[in-house]
Formats: structure tokens, sequence, C-alpha cells
């Protein structure tokens, strides 16, 4: 007899030998990037002698391995370890009888979790840091970009390289009218046993950032405006959840189309509507997505000492914003508001910023729950050495570590055609990387979060870190602990 379960969007296939019942209902309890740990169900009365627990790597064309030791007779999780980052893994668990013969069978498939790294982009440099943990069997302090002199430095937990946007080798592409491209490759030798023996591959990986040219009346010259990335993903630690937050300006008031990061700058009439999409994906339920703040800058940094208000502290405070969801799906948020630009501004770009807050909504305690308090604004201002984003939950007390997400550079154009755009002045051959107002960028996600942590049968934790990271539309995966900045795959 064949037993078909579904269990979180995998197929786990149980069949018992000559019609008899046996094991079934196998499930993923936890997984890291090195293990995974299983349990299973045996039917009352069905007798086990003994366990195979047999594993292997789909990606990546290993052979199939064994557990050892095997489960006992009475036991009915199993704990795999060894397991490399960010594989598909086949699992199967098989049961004998008294004779050695087969008598039951279960099997699944988990993907293990993958580092994450991070990516920091601002207008004269570019860095890029990746968690020790990481590199198994690599000189970490032996890392390099393409100009082998330009090394890694180590703390305890980190490995960073940093570079010119035209230093260390980077490599300069152009890929569209005024866009821009600066990328590096980080790479580095595997370790070497006492007898020269060479067990790990060595490393290498790309990283990039992205900009636009702009001409800006202010300084008479055209400058680099950063396009940040518009996805971030954080990680709960050694738990089984991640979270992605997306921030994307729409073609319209359906938020069916969203414009990519070739379309930036995205320009504006004074008259235009921009519509602006908030979302947290998450395999989680019972939550529900806040936004505490959106507002924007002049330049990409939300620091900025000009800004304007869009929401402030949960209330709306632009006369023109009109809310386009209607609150069917707790984890998205879609206002328009009226294009605009700063008094006395010459340049006419700005970035927004938006700050979310993600809560339990059977929490009536939580920020989410309090909705608008006017009166009391959050400037928090972004340390971008920090290396993660932590919440943390000790005795009900909630410590939060406050990112931002951020979309641009948008530009507001002249209303009338009998005002017609400056033409801008020809640019030298090397491209001018200008720190304008801002001397930083942070591409981030401000976060306030009850976070928790499930298991695989449903069960809930608290007491859980959470570490934050993705880049560029085509960069994150899941596991390389990092910060909310901009990220590539590892």
């Amino acid at each position: 007899m064949a037993i078909l379960f579904c269990l979180f969007g995998i197929i786990v296939l149980g069949s018992g030998v000559n019609g008899q019942e046996g094991l079934s209902n196998l499930v993923v309890l936890d997984s890291d990037v090195a293990y995974i740990t299983i349990g299973w169900t045996v039917s009352p009365g069905f007798n086990v002698s003994s366990y195979r627990v047999r594993y292997a790597g789909q990606n990546r064309g290993g052979s199939y391995r064994d557990l050892s030791p095997a489960p006992g007779p009475d036991d009915t999780t199993a704990n795999i370890t060894g397991l490399h980052a960010n594989e598909n893994y086949t699992i199967t668990v098989t049961s004998y009888g008294p004779d050695g013969n087969k008598t039951s069978e279960v099997s699944t498939v988990e993907l293990t979790y993958y580092y994450i790294m991070s990516v920091i982009c601002d207008q004269t440099h570019m860095e890029i840091s990746f968690p020790l943990d990481g590199l198994p069997g690599i000189n970490a302090a032996g890392l390099h970009l393409l100009n082998s002199s330009c090394l890694a430095t180590v703390d305890d937990e980190y490995a960073t390289l940093r570079t010119g946007l035209q230093d260390c080798g980077t490599i300069q592409e152009n890929y569209g009218d005024n866009k821009f491209r600066f990328r590096n490759k980080v790479m580095g030798a595997s370790k070497l046993d006492a007898n020269g023996a060479q067990r790990y591959q060595p490393f290498s990986n790309s990283f990039h950032c992205d900009f636009v040219r702009l001409y800006t009346k202010s300084l008479e010259q055209k400058v680099l405006y950063i396009i940040p990335d518009s996805s971030l993903e954080f990680e709960i630690e050694h738990g089984n959840n991640t979270f992605t937050f997306d921030m994307h300006l729409y073609t319209s008031a359906d938020f069916i189309h969203k414009y990519e990061a070739e379309d930036y700058p995205v320009k504006f009439f004074p008259t235009d509507n921009m519509h602006v999409g908030l979302a947290v994906q998450t395999t989680l339920t019972n939550l529900e997505l806040f936004v505490q703040d959106c507002f924007a800058t002049p330049t990409s940094d939300k620091n900025d000492a000009t800004r304007l208000d869009v929401i402030d502290n949960g209330c709306d405070t632009d006369p023109t914003l009109v809310t386009q969801s209607d609150g069917s799906d707790p984890l998205v948020h879609q206002f328009s508001v009226q294009a605009f630009t700063f008094p006395n501004s010459t340049d006419n770009v700005l970035y927004l910023h938006c700050t979310l807050v993600v809560c339990m909504a059977s929490d009536n305690s939580s920020r989410c729950e309090q909705g608008c308090v006017p009166g009391r604004r959050r400037r928090d201002v972004w340390d971008h050495r920090d290396k993660a984003a932590l919440v943390q939950t000790k005795a009900g007390e909630f410590q939060d570590k406050v990112v931002s997400i951020s979309q641009g550079p948008i530009l507001l154009l002249k209303a009338s055609p009998s005002q017609p755009e400056t033409d801008t002045p020809p640019i030298p051959p090397t491209v001018p990387v200008i720190v304008g107002a801002a001397a930083v960028i942070l591409t981030a996600l401000t976060i306030l979060v009850l976070w928790y942590k499930r298991d695989r049968t449903g069960t809930l934790h608290t007491d859980v870190g959470v570490t934050g990271n993705q880049g560029h539309a085509h960069q994150m995966e899941r596991s390389w602990a990092c910060q909310v900045r901009q990220t590539a795959t590892v």
C-alpha cells in the first residue's frame, strides 16, 4: 500500500511492505547550512528491528551515503550532519524486520541553508563581507580582489574586502543610457593539510554595484547615483524561516508591473502619481506588516538633513497619499502619492525610504496594533559598519536593530514643454565619482519585529535572533548571515 503525504510543499511517499502499515509522515524538524534533522511516524504495533537513513545531494552529483550510527529500533528522529550549504538532499528512511528484509520506507527532499554575503555600495567604494563560517577550508586572510595586492581584513566573524570604484582591478561596464556597473571578484586559495592534501576547492565570488549618471545643476557636472536594491532578505539564526522584504515603484495603480533596475531613474511629471508597493514574504503565518515611516531625501542617504515625510510614525502626512491595498493580504501595503520635489531644488532628484514593522497579528500590544502615533518621530542613524540586523526577545522585551529599505533615484520633470531641460555638458572619458550631500548610501530595511522560530512540526519557539540581508534583483540566496545592504548570491 502506498501512502501519499503533502507537507510544507514537499511530496513525501510512504509505503509498507505486503500491504501492512509502516513508516509515514517524514518531516524536516530543523535544518541549517550543514545539517538536517528529520522525524517520522511508526504505525501502532509495527515492529522495527533496525533502520537505514540514506541521503544524497542532487546538485553536485555525489554518491549516496548512509547515516552512521543508524537510528535505534525505538528512534523516530535522526540528525544528518556534515552536509553542504545550498544543496538539495534526498533523504530516505528504511525499516527492516528481524530477518533483515525491508519492511517500510519513506522519502523526502530538503534544501540546506546557504550563506548570505553582504555588499555595500556608495558613491566612491564597494565593500563585501563574508561570514567566516561560510568559508570552510579557505585561507580567509589570503582572500583578495582582481588585484591580488588588495587583501581582506579579518575579524572574529567576517572577512571584508573594500575597494574604490576604480581601484583593485575593478571593471567598469556600460549597460544602458548613462548606466554603469562596477564589478570585481573575490578569490582565495584553499588550505592545505600538513601532508599536502587539498580538501576544498579554491574560492571565487563576483560582486558588483550599479549606478546611473545624472547631470546636477547644483554641481554643474554629472554625478553617479547608486541604484538601490528593491529586495532584502533576513534569516532567523539557526531557524527554518527566511523573510524577504520588497519595495518597488509600479507603473500604475493596479500594481501589476513594476519598474526594474534598468528603468532607473524613474521620471515623473508633477501631475503624475508614484505608486509604491511594500511587502514581506515568509513561511510563517499570523504575521502582519505595518509601515511606520516613509520619507524622501534628495540623496541616497536616509540620514540626510533635508527630508519630506509621506508617512510619519504610522500617520499619513502627505495630503495626496491614497492607500491602494485593501487589507486582504496583511503582508502587503500599497499606496500612491503625487510626485514632488524639494523647495529650491535645482536637481529635482529624490530617494524614497520606508521603515517597516512586522508583528504577530495576535499580539494586542505590538507596534502594528498601535497604528498612527502622532507627534513622535524616530530618526534612526545607520551604522554601515554593523554586520547584522538583530532582533531578540528577552523576558518579553524586544531589542531592535533598525535598518531601512530605499528606492531611487526618482526625477521630477518640468511640467511645461516651453521650459526645456538644460543640455548637459560632455563628460570626460573617466567617470567622475562625486560624493554630493550624501557621503554614504545604504539600502536597508527597518524592522522592529517579533520573530519566532518555527520547526516543521508547527511548534513555535521564542528567544530567537534575526540576521539580515539580499542584493540586486538577481542576487540573494539563503544563508550568508549578513547585513541588510546591497547583497549578492554566493
